[in-house]
């Protein structure tokens, strides 16, 4: 605190200790294993103040109207904070995922049949905008090890968990995602077995 403040006995006072102006970005953050069906309205910034911020509540306003409550999480400085404050109910968003094998080779070695086939998930987000306004929807797809993309687009960011997705939807309208992610598998099985 830069300026001395005096509390009388028995008495209590809020002090400002910090004030500071962050740059931030709102983002509509689609997780389904946190939130299914809807996108929640997340301010993400990074803690420039040069202080550890505590834990604690937050009240969200835009343009002067109140928009939400968060609880803003025990941040390092120079650590990212990730607040979601509300729940974009004009956004609902449904998953689909489907499981297939596909034959990538077949090799002779050593009287061994070698089988390479992909393992292949893709993963459907179907997303319908109710609202009047353009919306940008960032979907977290849960990495998975060993599995690649392919036939996707390029993630927008990559956290150790998760790939974002960017996806625009229209004003009252409706989109989808495909995400494609493969793996190579490998079996051998004696030629004199096979008939």
């Amino acid at each position: 605190i830069q300026t001395p403040v005096t509390v009388g006995r028995g008495q209590s006072a809020m002090v400002p200790i910090l004030t500071n102006a962050l740059e931030f970005h709102k983002d509509l953050l689609y997780n389904g294993t946190k939130m299914p069906r809807h996108p929640v309205a997340t301010l993400r910034m990074k803690n420039t103040t040069g202080l550890s911020l505590e834990r604690g509540p937050v009240t969200v306003l835009e343009n002067g109207e109140y928009v939400g409550e968060a609880v803003l999480p025990f941040t390092p400085s120079g650590d990212e904070i990730v607040a979601p404050y509300s729940v974009e109910l004009g956004i609902k968003i449904s998953e689909n995922t489907t499981h297939r094998e596909e034959t990538h080779a077949l090799h002779i070695q050593a009287g061994y049949l070698i089988i390479e086939n992909w393992t292949i998930l893709e993963q459907t987000y179907q997303i319908n905008n109710t609202t009047a306004q353009k919306q940008v929807v960032l979907i977290e797809h849960p990495r998975k090890a060993k599995y690649d993309l392919f036939d996707s687009p390029e993630p927008k960011e990559t956290t150790p968990e998760n790939l974002r997705f960017e996806v625009e939807v229209s004003a009252h309208g409706e989109t989808t995602q495909v995400i494609k992610e493969r793996r190579l598998m490998h079996r051998r099985e004696e030629l004199r077995s096979q008939s």
